[in-house]
């Protein structure tokens, strides 16, 4: 340990003072180490010498007290305490090394919202508890983004083991500038340059006991800086007062002659990238505002968002599906969270983390997997540890191949990134597929381990039984060695081969613009049999007089709804995989763009279909570009719909993918999925709206008005 000690003016008498320099593990039973060295100037320069100093890393963050007293005889002159720890960050090849240890960078990223004081909060036993939760969720850095935290925060940063990334705009604005984006920083042209100079060196010397305090960055998402060599004079000074630190000059982008010990870039410039790379702001997924946890918000920050959505909601007479809306919100959120976190780990196999943005919620934009008071949404520690934690077990399953019918061939190939301390040697893989307590099929598979780095783990081929009933089926994978075990799981959907539609349904029309054009071995109903009687329910995506004068004497219509009804939007920030599955990135305008999820009711038209009251992904293929139907136009806000859906919550539409309504003595069904029959699930789904149309349980509360029979009349007529 380095000791630079200024001594201001002191008395001078015949004994002159000392200095007694100390430190010790803290903790511990552990040895004092010390010097007592003669005070002869008002500079001091010495180094401690600690043999075989415990290292401080995310595993085991060992802190020593340094004390340094100045004595004149047995007389306290002043004293000064510190806590350091010994730790040093650097890199080799693709990888992020911790004291020469490769480690996988689980970055959450911060924007310094503190609900309990609505200012940057230094309430040190608070953040010990938040922050040892994030390392509980399996993060081990966070990137405050665009600013630097208080040296309470990493007081406790220090004791949990919780690399920070502080951040200084030193090199000006992100650019360029949007209607979304106006950062505030100034450029370092002449008349601001020394004063961002002097704060980054203060900010660095404040910092430099810190053992967390060890990242830092000079900009936010720029693709270029104007001055290049102010950045490279940042990282020289900053590496010449804190040597082990690591530093990059922008987070967000890549230049090869700009300074960085790493790179925070697109994953998809890992090829190309010579230096360790971590995945930039990954990827903003979003849940509804949570209305039941509004009570917690009692300090300085109201909860903006859920108060948002409360007024939405109630001028569409909605607000009673707020809380359930919250709930399914988040499992969907987990659901696509998990998916793309282990995908991304999956596909780049050298790369060197992942920052995950975020962990916790910011008040307008929930978008972590804890809520703003760092506490629990729908997975526990344990649950996100399975996609977050030094080993993870991934699978080669998306989002679209989770439905399965009998005599399908089930493949499954596995993969292991294991960064444990120390890391796995030759671990057994065990697989399961298994529904309830019955287990359909098991296995186990060795492979060539490889630490630190995705490697591929084997695979799983599995012939799918019989079943009568469509039902959810979980695989489960357990890695093990010796007493050490790591697990993950996913869900996947079992459905009957062949479902057969009732005899007194058949197809109205040619279908041209939906799913029913693909549709073959159905009966056609022609004006004939709708007015005959021979037929009870038909299917059609033109609604026309004839259909209608059918429903008002008793039958039933099957609308298979598109453009002219449905509310579609444009995907955000390009994702547009599953963008009417999944919830739209962030809190970003237009708000009528997007929605948060889906409630599925219990209702009989849905027959035996597997779902736990939201749309999980046996649904993915039958959403994923179908856009929802928009229900105020027909004046079927009020009604509860099969499937709602929730509308983005500044706005809160009511949407729906399915919805029923009476029309004289029979009715219209509403349907916007894709119920594309080549899917098990579409084709099941589809025999249960026909056989419950074509039944006698199909009595809608709620009728139709003429206004609504001739705008739906219009839109299904466009050309």
């Amino acid at each position: 340990i380095r000791f630079d000690v200024r001594i201001g003016d002191f008395q001078k008498t015949d004994e002159p003072p000392i200095l007694r320099l100390s430190t010790q593990l803290i903790g511990q039973d552990a040895p004092v180490f010390g010097a007592e060295v003669p005070v002869a100037s008002h500079l001091v320069e010495h180094t401690l010498s600690v043999p075989s100093p415990r290292l401080w890393s995310p595993d085991a963050p060992n802190l020593y007290r340094v004390d340094a007293v100045l004595l004149r005889g047995e007389c306290v002159l002043d004293a000064l305490s510190e806590r350091v720890g010994f730790v040093k960050l650097s890199t080799e090849g693709k990888h992020f090394l911790i004291n020469g240890e490769p480690y996988y960078m689980r970055g959450t990223g911060d924007f310094l919202s503190n609900p309990e004081t609505g200012c940057p909060d230094t309430d040190r036993e608070r953040w010990r508890r938040k922050l040892t939760a994030l390392r509980e969720y399996g993060y081990n850095y966070v990137r405050c983004q665009s600013y630097v935290y208080a040296p309470e925060y990493l007081d406790s940063a220090d004791e949990v083991g919780l690399l920070v990334q502080s951040e200084m705009g030193i090199l000006g604005a992100w650019a360029p500038q949007t209607q979304w984006h106006a950062y505030g920083w100034p450029p370092p042209t002449p008349e601001y340059r020394e004063a961002l100079k002097k704060q980054w060196d203060l900010v660095v010397m404040r910092d430099v006991h810190h053992p967390s305090a060890n990242i830092y960055c000079m900009s936010n998402e720029l693709s270029e800086t104007l001055f290049p060599r102010l950045a490279w004079q940042c990282y020289r000074d900053t590496k010449a007062i804190k040597p082990t630190a690591c530093v990059i000059w922008t987070d967000g982008g890549f230049k090869e002659d700009l300074p960085g010990d790493f790179v925070n870039a697109e994953a998809d410039k890992n090829e190309t990238c010579p230096k360790p790379l971590i995945q930039h702001e990954f990827r903003w997924w979003s849940s509804f505002p949570d209305v039941r946890i509004m009570h917690k918000y009692s300090g300085a920050i109201r909860p903006y968002a859920a108060e948002i959505a409360i007024e939405a909601a109630a001028r569409h007479g909605i607000r009673d599906v707020l809380p359930f809306a919250a709930a399914n919100s988040q499992r969907l959120q987990f659901l696509e969270a998990k998916g793309k976190m282990e995908m991304c780990r999956r596909d780049r196999p050298e790369m060197a983390g992942i920052c995950h943005f975020n962990a916790m919620d910011m008040n307008l934009s929930p978008q972590g997997i804890m809520d703003e008071f760092y506490e629990r949404k729908y997975a526990d520690s344990a649950t996100w540890l399975q996609t977050n934690g030094d080993t993870v077990i991934m699978s080669s399953l998306g989002f679209d191949d989770r439905v399965w019918s009998p005599g399908d061939r089930l493949r499954c190939a596995f993969f292991v990134s294991d960064f444990s301390h120390p890391p796995l040697k030759t671990p057994i893989l065990e697989w399961k597929l298994t529904t309830g307590h019955v287990v359909l099929a098991a296995g186990d598979v060795a492979y060539s381990h490889e630490p630190y780095r995705t490697c591929p783990a084997g695979e799983m081929e599995v012939t799918v039984p019989e079943v009568s009933n469509p039902m959810t089926a979980v695989l489960h994978v357990t890695l093990h060695e010796g007493n050490r075990s790591t697990t993950n799981q996913w869900d996947v959907w079992l459905f009957p081969g062949e479902v057969a539609l009732p005899s007194s349904s058949g197809l109205y029309g040619v279908g041209e613009h939906t799913w029913l054009k693909g549709l073959h071995g159905v009966r056609t109903a022609s004006p004939e049999d709708l007015a005959g009687g021979t037929v009870r329910a038909v299917m059609t995506e033109r609604l026309d007089p004839a259909l209608v004068a059918f429903a008002r004497a008793g039958g039933r219509v099957i609308l298979a709804a598109s453009e002219g009804l449905v509310r579609p939007f444009a995907p955000k920030f390009r994702y547009t995989l599953g963008h009417y599955f999944f919830t739209p990135p962030a809190n970003y305008p237009p708000y009528e763009d997007g929605h948060d999820g889906t409630i599925i009711a219990d209702h009989p038209m849905l027959g035996g279909l597997p779902h736990e009251g939201f749309a999980d992904l046996q649904f993915f293929r039958m959403v994923a570009d179908s856009p929802p139907l928009d229900l105020e136009p027909l004046g079927l806000g009020s009604v509860e719909p099969v499937i709602r859906v929730m509308h983005s919550y500044p706005v809160c539409r009511p949407l729906a993918y399915i919805v029923e309504c009476s029309l004289g003595e029979g009715a219209l069904i509403l349907c916007a999925l894709n119920l594309d029959q080549s899917w098990p699930e579409a084709r099941h789904l589809l025999a249960q709206i026909s056989a419950y149309a074509a039944g006698d349980r199909c009595r809608p509360a709620v009728e139709l008005s003429e206004l609504a029979v001739e705008r739906i009349l219009a839109g299904t007529s466009l050309p």
